[in-house]
Order: structure tokens, then sequence, then C-alpha cells
């Protein structure tokens, strides 16, 4: 058995020539692999796009790449006797970086000697320049081979960077006889702040802690200011416990609040240098929010919920009962829906839009008076929740719903839908049990109530006031005959203000009109100057002319204000101490 070294160009075709003849195979001298059948080649194989034979029986193999450096053997005979002849290809092929990219970042520092080295496929073995360069101190380039077997090749240099203003943009130049590639290599200035560890994660109720450390720094000690964020949103700022160059910030009893990035940012001779770390909190499943939502035939259950790590399992109970194992005769009308939503969730009192899941339980209002409890199972490989909706409270909400819009009077549509929005019950940030929402809509609805009321008595003192002037007005005038003449002698009167007018029979009968549909009173009769004497007292509130007959009457007469609705029969009777009665 002989050895015949090769050389093959990559793209090229390859041309094996066995040294005698006749040729009988052609195989892999490794794997054993036949190549070559009679005059053909080995279909089973599937290389028959690749290899073909030429009259003399010779190996031709197409387009000639990597892939195809192997050893192939020749089986012949030499005067009767068996021969084989191992062929040993070397491909010939232009430079490669052996990382597969051209561009690299070297982090250094200003005064310090930053190191070069690249490792190069190539054949035969290439040579390195420096191209282009940002003003440092560049370094001869050496070249290494690891052995005679390979055609990797590595390369070694250096820079020297003496201003701020050399980092940037460095370019090295690699060639062989088949081509060349160029090699960037970026200088950056080296962080000298560093947070570690880089990425962590905090179990629920444990307590991480993070190390922010700086270095190649003189001069005085530095300012450590921590910050925490979470989707680019700042959240909080934080205070390590600073020794010197290092700084230790401590997340103690970690809940899902403190998920996110944590910057550490030095502040240090006229400069700030940050360097980050992330935080991840996993735990039991977190609930948001829960919600019941009611229309005129349906009931909506929903829960809003984080986890990580991601749920096992979500399982919603009626009375105890899973709901996803009833048989369909049970829970025909009840429908589960999961899906994910955008919700705003508190974050140490910032509020951050989220991505959430959310798990849905719709049945209809019929099948509420069935139910004791609904609770919904979530369930991770840390832990489990069970937020409880109890049925007494589902009725409790309807049927306040209903009443709500059934008697309020004088609503507004923005104030109905109002209402409708605090029937909703929902838990605060922190998962609120049904009771607490409860009471919360019980305050909802006293509230509303109370600015209605506060409302209405409103109206009243208005048209009381309206009255009270018009009353005055009226008494000021004489209704008896007598009287009357008085009066309009007193206005024909020179020395009078002429600005006052006689009230004609017509008036007086507009006036009366008017009344009758306004004020109500006790005792119209005012046929005697006494009578009038005292009445006018009353409207202008001067008690020397009142006698305690009239005071008692006008007063028990004040004990009741009825209120009407323009639109119903029906009177509403308010009591209160205004001192008229008085229908709207």
């Amino acid at each position: 058995m002989a050895n015949v070294y090769l050389n093959v160009t990559e793209g090229s075709t390859a041309v094996l020539k066995c040294p005698t003849n006749p040729v009988y195979t052609w195989s892999d001298a490794l794997t054993n692999d036949i190549y070559t059948l009679n005059d053909g080649i080995n279909q089973e194989l599937n290389i028959s796009m690749k290899m073909y034979l030429d009259d003399n029986r010779n190996l031709l193999i197409n387009d000639f790449g990597k892939d195809d450096v192997r050893t192939y053997r020749c089986s012949t005979d030499d005067k009767g006797i068996p021969v084989w002849y191992d062929f040993n290809i070397r491909l010939i092929f232009k430079p490669i970086f052996y990382k597969n990219y051209r561009n690299i970042k070297l982090s250094s520092v200003v005064g310090n000697v930053t190191n070069i080295s690249l490792d190069v496929n190539s054949y035969p073995a290439p040579t390195v320049s420096w191209g282009t360069g940002n003003g440092g101190t560049l370094g001869n380039w050496k070249i290494s081979t690891w052995s005679n077997t390979t055609s990797i090749h590595r390369l070694t240099s250096s820079v020297f960077l003496t201003a701020r203003d050399q980092f940037g943009l460095y370019r090295a130049v690699i060639r062989n006889s088949e081509g060349s590639i160029d090699i960037c290599i970026r200088f950056v200035e080296e962080n000298m702040v560093d947070v570690q560890p880089k990425h962590v994660v905090c179990y629920t109720t444990q307590t991480v802690k993070l190390r922010c450390n700086i270095k190649n720094v003189e001069g005085p000690f530095p300012t450590f200011i921590w910050n925490h964020y979470l989707n680019g949103v700042h959240i909080r700022r934080l205070s390590g416990e600073d020794h010197n160059n290092i700084s230790v910030l401590s997340i103690t009893y970690c809940n899902y609040q403190d998920v996110g990035d944590y910057s550490c940012t030095v502040a240090c001779n006229g400069r700030n240098m940050t360097s980050t770390a992330y935080v991840i909190v996993q735990g039991a499943p977190v609930i948001i929010k829960q919600d019941v939502i009611t229309d005129s035939s349906n009931v909506t259950l929903s829960v809003t919920y984080i986890s990580e790590p991601p749920l096992m399992y979500i399982i919603w109970y009626i009375n105890d009962e899973n709901v996803n194992e009833s048989n369909a005769s049970n829970h025909s009308d009840i429908f589960i829906q999961n899906i994910k939503v955008n919700v705003r969730v508190n974050y140490h009192k910032t509020l951050i839009t989220r991505n959430v899941h959310q798990s849905k339980l719709s049945f209809s209002r019929a099948v509420v008076s069935h139910m004791d409890t609904i609770s919904c199972h979530l369930k991770n490989f840390i832990g489990s929740r069970e937020p409880l909706f109890e049925a007494n409270m589902l009725t409790i909400s309807i049927n306040n719903k209903e009443n709500l819009i059934s008697n309020i009077i004088y609503v507004k549509p923005t104030e109905l839908e109002s209402i409708r929005d605090d029937i909703t019950v929902c838990s605060d940030l922190n998962g609120l049990d049904n009771e607490q929402a409860g009471v919360s809509m019980n305050k909802s609805i006293l509230t509303y109530m109370a600015v209605l009321c506060a409302g209405v008595l409103t109206t009243i003192i208005i048209v009381a006031a309206i009255v009270r002037k018009y009353v005055k007005q009226k008494l000021s005038v004489d209704l008896t005959p007598s009287n009357r003449a008085s009066a309009n002698r007193q206005i024909e009167s020179p020395v009078e203000d002429d600005t006052s007018q006689s009230l004609n029979p017509s008036q007086y009968a507009e006036i009366d009109d008017v009344s009758y549909h306004s004020i109500t009173w006790r005792d119209s009769s005012l046929d005697n100057e006494q009578e009038y004497i005292e009445m006018n007292a009353v409207v202008n509130n001067d008690s020397t002319y009142l006698s305690t007959q009239y005071y008692e009457e006008i007063r028990d007469s004040s004990r009741e204000l009825r209120v009407y609705d323009c639109t119903s029969t029906n009177e509403t009777g308010v009591n209160t101490g205004s001192g008229l009665n008085i229908t709207v």
C-alpha cells in the first residue's frame, strides 16, 4: 500500500488517477464505503452527482469542497499482486476566520496594552498585516500552526492606546495565494464597573445579593447609585452597603415586584459608569385581580394572574366539583377560556402595563342559585393559589345591580354606567376577598345616594328662596279694597319712587294661578289687618308681630316637604326643617 498526496483547489474538479491498471474499485480508506461498482458509481451512497469515472476508470469529483476532504483508496494489482493506493488530499482555500464572523469587539483601558489573538483556517499558511487604525500603537503579527496535519493557524498581536480618542475601529488583512479577508477589530473603553452575578433567580421569601465592583480607580472613593427598572421603566432607587470600591445590594424576602434590571452607576473622577444585572423571581402564582361581570343573561368570572415558572395546570371548581372533568349534562352551558391580556400591574407603587394570563369561567345567571362556591386552582411546581368566589355574593351583586337601575330617579346615562362599573366585584392588586369586595360595592352605592340627595336638597333650597321672595312681594300689596286705594294713592304721590306699579285684576289672576301650582298655605284667610301684619312678620322673620297661635300653626305646617317627579304619580316625602310645604 502506498500514499499519494494531492492538493486540490476549492471549487475545482479533483482528478484521482490510480498509478497502475486495471482499477478494480474506488473506496473510502477509513469507512470502507465502495464508491464504484463495475463501470458505474454506487447509487446507494447518493454520490452520483459529485463523482463519476472516466474511460480509464479514474475517479473525478466535481466542485471539490471541505466536505469532500478525506482519504480515497483505489484497488489494483501490480503484476498479479493486489495493491492499494491511498490519496491524501489537501484542499487549497483562502483564509477563513475560525469563528465564522469577521467583526470582533475588544475592551481596552487607556495606558494598558491590549493583546489580540485570532484563529484562522487557511491553506497554504496565511500572512497578516495591519490595515487601517485609529491612532494606537500597533504591535507585530505572529503566526503559529497547531500541527502539521491541520490548516488552522493562530495569529497574535497587540495594541497600545495612549488616549481616549484612540478607541475605535482597526482592521487586519489576512491573505494567502487563494485570496484574502479583512478582520474588523473595534476597541471600546473597558467598563470598569461590574455587577455580579449578571443573572440571578430569587425564589419568593429568599434574599439575593448583588455586588457592584469598580476596578482600576485611583483617588477618592466612588459614589454608588442603584436603580431598579422593568421593561425600561424606572421603578425605584435603592441603596447598597458600600465598602471602599464595592457596593452590595440586598433584595430581601423577594416577591414578584422585585423582578427586573438592577443597574449600578458609579460616579468617579468626573465619569459615570454603569453595569447591570437581571433578577428573575420565581414563586407560586400571583393573583393580580379577580372580577365578576354580569349582563342580562350571563355571569363571567375572571382571574388575572402572573406565574413564573409557568403553570402546570389550572382547574375551575364549582361546589368542589372539577368543571373540566364534569359530565356535559351538569355543566353543558359553562365555558372556560384562557387568554393573555394587557393589564397595569403594580411594582412598588409604579404601574406598568404587562401582558399577563387570564382565565374566564362563564355560565348562565339561571344556575347561580344552584352554586355555593366557585374557585380557580392555579399550580406551578413551586406552589399554588386558589381564589374563591362565593355564590351568595354573586346573587347580591346581581340583585343590587337590578335594584339600583329600577329605583334610582333622575339618573343620567353616564351615572348609570358608573353604577354598573361599581357593581363589578374586583379584588385589589394584593387580592381582596369577596367580603371586602361586597363592602366596597355598598360604599359605592351609599356614596352615589348621598350625592343624589344632596342634589335634591340643593334644588329645594333654591325653590324655597324663589318662593320666599315671591311671597314677600305679594304680601306687600294690600288685598282689601280700602288698602288697595291707599296703595294707589301712595303710588300716585310724586314724592314716592315712581318705579313701583299697581297691579290690575288680570295681574292678580296670574299671580293667583301661579301660586296655586307652587304654594299651598295652611290658612289663606287674610281678611283682617292683624292677620296680614302677623303673616308679614313671618315672611320677614320679625317675631315681634307674630302671635303664639300663628307661630305654632306655621311651625307645624313646615314638618313635611313633598317632592314630586313630574313624570310619575308617586310622591316622595322628605322631612326637613325649611318651614314650607312645597309641591314641585
